[in-house]
């Protein structure tokens, strides 16, 4: 079976600012469907959140462990790391702005 990881290049104006790499020996496996002894309930509209449960009923219990739940923790882990770097960039815009100074985001080399 080949590794699994998530990969994300984020560029500013072009330019390679970051690239992140998240790979499955490092996460921690997600459980993909209910938790033991919680009761499948049908959602609130506009919710994407697995309930268990679909218009026609129950649903089957998702198969756990394995591939996808290797991979939805990389996904999981990348979507973290992706919230940290995307505040800290806009908390630095925010600063260069108070200070007067370019934005990170703005440079761009010649």
């Amino acid at each position: 079976m080949k590794a699994i990881s998530v990969q994300a290049t984020y560029r500013i104006r072009g330019e390679e600012s970051k690239v992140v790499r998240v790979d499955a020996s490092n996460v921690i496996e997600n459980r993909i469907g209910l938790e033991p002894g919680v009761s499948a309930v049908k959602p609130e509209a506009g919710s994407y959140v697995y309930s268990g449960m679909h218009d026609q009923g129950v649903m089957v219990e998702p198969k756990e462990g394995g591939v996808m739940s290797s991979l939805v923790g990389c996904l999981m882990s990348a979507k973290e790391e992706n919230n940290k770097y995307l505040t800290s960039v806009i908390d630095d815009e925010k600063v260069s702005n108070i200070q007067g100074k370019e934005p990170i985001s703005k440079k761009v080399k010649t």
